[in-house]
């Protein structure tokens, strides 16, 4: 819900960018449609993928949903990742590749690649 709404204000604050509109009648505006919603889009999911990594590389470890399942993510010393690493985590696993092992150890690629662990927090 949150990210859906960060989509719709970063779309917003694109369209008014992009567009060339002003109470001038001579000046030309531009459509620029579909580079206007990729653009929007990119920047929008660049502000979710912030904020996720944000969320997993300080104060608790945890994402809303990872306080929910009673999980942490944690580097390989047991220390909260680091900024980069929670971004590199959650960028893989937008691009979906969350659901690829890694062969030599038995952790999903995206872990395996930012040098991060999921654990258990709770019952």
């Amino acid at each position: 819900m949150v990210s859906l709404l960060v989509l719709g204000c970063v779309h917003s604050i694109a369209h008014h960018v992009l567009s060339n509109s002003s109470s001038n009648p001579d000046k030309i505006e531009y459509d620029f449609g579909c580079c206007e919603f990729i653009f929007s889009l990119l920047c929008g999911l660049l502000v979710i993928l912030a904020c996720f990594s944000y969320k997993d590389s300080c104060c608790s470890g945890q994402t809303y949903g990872k306080q929910k399942a009673n999980v942490l993510v944690v580097d390989q010393h047991g220390n909260y990742p680091s900024f980069w690493q929670a971004m590199v985590r959650n960028a893989l696993l937008f691009l979906l590749l969350g659901f690829l092992r890694s062969s030599s150890a038995k952790q999903p690629f995206h872990d395996f690649v930012a040098k991060t662990i999921l654990i258990k927090t709770g019952p």
